[in-house]
């Protein structure tokens, strides 16, 4: 199996915060599982290993190993996501008049 191109190397301050927000049984759960996923890859575990383990999809936990290569704790936070159906107003009530008529 390929190694991933990412690799995780933790600071002695980034472990510590990991560690704590790992046990945290107050912090969001996501933040949580997170964070033990960053722990378990940085030991050396393979993507799919973590994905059993947390029951999650293998492309999710790429996904972090990934934001956190980039981003470092920051990756830890949920993202924004759209909300509800776009909204869709009719031509009319933009108050655009039609050129041709």
């Amino acid at each position: 199996m390929l190694a991933s191109p990412f690799t995780i190397e933790l600071t002695e301050h980034e472990r510590d915060a990991l560690e704590h927000l790992a046990a945290s049984r107050t912090a969001p759960y996501q933040r949580v599982q997170r964070a033990a996923a960053v722990l378990e890859l940085a030991g050396g575990a393979s993507n799919a290993a973590v994905a059993r383990r947390l029951h999650r999809h293998l492309d999710t936990v790429r996904a972090w190993r990934k934001r956190f290569a980039a981003e470092g704790l920051a990756a830890l936070a949920d993202r924004p996501r759209p909300r509800g159906r776009p909204a869709s107003v009719p031509a009319p009530a933009w108050g655009i008049s039609d050129p041709d008529g």
